[in-house]
């Protein structure tokens, strides 16, 4: 689920909910950082739900707060069969106006 945010090099367990990440590269933008930034370690608490990144020295330099979503695969499916019924029949409408 992490590397969708971030790669690392290294972790260790720090809490039995708890997890620290070592030389951090951003996937995506999160706050003020951009994909691509290093960030020498990342905290995650998933019992607090909190996220905090650190610098050299060890100071906090962001904290996200995290938050469960639960996403019903089928209902993942039927959307996505639905955005495919679409454009399907966008597709067939697109065709029959061009037989005018």
């Amino acid at each position: 689920m992490l590397k969708a945010f971030f790669d690392f090099d290294g972790f260790d367990q720090t809490g039995d909910m708890m997890w620290q990440y070592y030389r951090c590269v951003l996937s995506r933008p999160m706050g003020r950082f951009y994909a691509g930034d290093i960030i020498q370690a990342v905290s995650v608490s998933f019992e607090d739900g909190i996220m905090q990144f650190f610098d050299d020295n060890n100071n906090v330099i962001e904290s996200f707060n995290l938050t469960l979503s639960i996403v019903s695969l089928a209902q993942s499916l039927h959307d996505i069969n639905n955005s495919e019924r679409v454009e399907k029949l966008k597709e067939e409408i697109n065709f029959l106006k061009g037989l005018k």
